[in-house]
């Protein structure tokens, strides 16, 4: 293996579920009397934190707080994500991963707590050697929880990568000082992520891995 430690993003990496978000959005737009999108607009403003976001989405905060509209939104999203699926290939990707005696981490945006209890739900939190995630619902940065992680673990950057689906993934590797690769498969699209951080860091799906994890 190429890494001894992955650390890997959960919204939109591992977990499938874009489409209940950007379901979960348009009925809180339609709430609001405001126009609704279609994913392909959604995957070129989502990014964070989530609270610019919504603004590029029309929510207009001076008729309702972002802290109002991110609990209707996590409720609604608690109700639904339980029939979400993984990405095509993510068990077996954290299968292969872990015969091969890599480390493997969540690094997430998401509330920690709920990501522990998904986790237990798909049957894969048996690979993760540990979980870092908010201690609110806010969706904010994850640089400080990325940096925490690798000191706590004492985490050598050459050896770990970072497996992520948005820009921000790329700016917490970064900021880490580890290596990235962006799936375009999630909450934004490849040509947003080629433009951001080139072709060479981003693939189109969890199967095209091999070429960064192994020699």
């Amino acid at each position: 293996m190429k890494f001894k430690n992955i650390l890997w993003d959960w919204n939109g990496t591992l977990l499938n579920d874009v489409d209940i978000c950007v379901e979960i959005v348009n009925g809180l737009l339609e709430a609001h009397g405001s126009d609704t999108f279609h994913k392909i607009h959604y995957k070129s403003i989502f990014g964070f934190p989530v609270s610019q976001y919504y603004e590029k989405a029309g929510f207009d905060f001076s008729k309702e707080s972002f802290d109002s509209l991110a609990v209707k939104f996590i409720d609604s999203y608690n109700d639904a994500v339980m029939n979400c699926q993984l990405h095509a290939n993510a068990q077996d990707t954290l299968q292969e991963l872990h015969k091969k005696g890599g480390q493997q981490f969540i690094l997430t945006a998401a509330y920690k707590e709920s990501v522990i209890e998904l986790l237990s739900h798909y049957n894969i939190d048996h690979f993760f050697r540990d979980i870092a995630g908010l201690d609110n619902i806010k969706a904010e940065s994850k640089v400080d929880k990325g940096i925490n992680m690798m000191k706590q673990h004492q985490l050598i950057p050459q050896q770990t990568l970072m497996i992520g689906d948005t820009l921000h993934d790329f700016e917490v590797a970064k900021a880490m000082g580890v290596s990235c690769v962006l799936v375009a498969d999630g909450h934004q699209s490849e040509e947003r992520l080629k433009s951001g951080v080139g072709a060479a860091n981003v693939i189109t799906q969890l199967s095209a891995l091999n070429n960064w994890l192994y020699s």
